[in-house]
């Protein structure tokens, strides 16, 4: 009989076994860390202004032109806060006030409504280019001083606005120069807007 086609007998039973049974050690899980307690390595970077350009000079330039030319409203203005009477310079020549001077709001042509916005439209534009210049010296404060410059562009926009429904409601003249400066109004508080939209997300 020839012994070594026998299968060969093993004293080791454990090695028999299949691999499945043999436990496993696992190593040893690493700790979990929390990320939101982990210090920040980074900081949020602040919006900076913008620099002045060109559009400030030109704001600044055409809004001085346009109160100079709706001077005449500053001028009743001031004088209707110091609760003094307005001189216009004109006389009552015919009706039941001939004689009396003639008050600003009852000027022909519209002239009391055509200068209150353009005086007012000229004064929002100096606004927008003074907040562009002061922008960088004032980094926190002007997007509150654009805003305030917004509101007041927004007025004049609308101002003009209401004087094209005034006088094409009683005939009075083509309003050319309040078509041009309701447009340009508009224009102009749509760009504060984006700059003002563009300093409320980097805060």
């Amino acid at each position: 009989m020839d012994l070594s086609k026998l299968p060969k007998l093993s004293g080791n039973r454990e090695a028999d076994k299949p691999q499945d049974s043999i436990p496993q050690t696992s190593p040893a899980a690493a700790p979990l860390t929390n990320p939101a307690s982990a210090p920040l390595e980074y900081e949020a970077k602040p919006v900076e202004p913008p620099a002045p350009g060109p559009d400030a000079f030109l704001s600044l330039a055409i809004g001085a032109v346009l109160m100079m030319v709706g001077r005449g409203f500053a001028e009743w203005l001031i004088a209707a806060v110091r609760g003094v009477t307005y001189d216009t310079g004109v006389i009552w020549q015919a009706g039941p006030k001939i004689g009396q001077a003639v008050k600003y709001w009852e000027l022909e042509g519209f002239t009391a409504l055509s200068e209150s916005t353009v005086f007012i439209f000229g004064l929002a534009l100096v606004a927008d280019g003074i907040v562009l210049f002061i922008a960088r010296a004032l980094p926190r404060m002007w997007t509150k001083l654009l805003f305030a410059a917004f509101l007041l562009t927004v007025l004049a926009a609308a101002s003009n606005a209401m004087a094209i429904v005034v006088l094409l409601a009683k005939d009075g003249p083509t309003p050319i120069w309040a078509t041009l400066l309701a447009g340009l109004g508009a224009y102009t508080a749509w760009q504060q807007w984006r700059l003002l939209r563009y300093g409320a997300s980097g805060m």
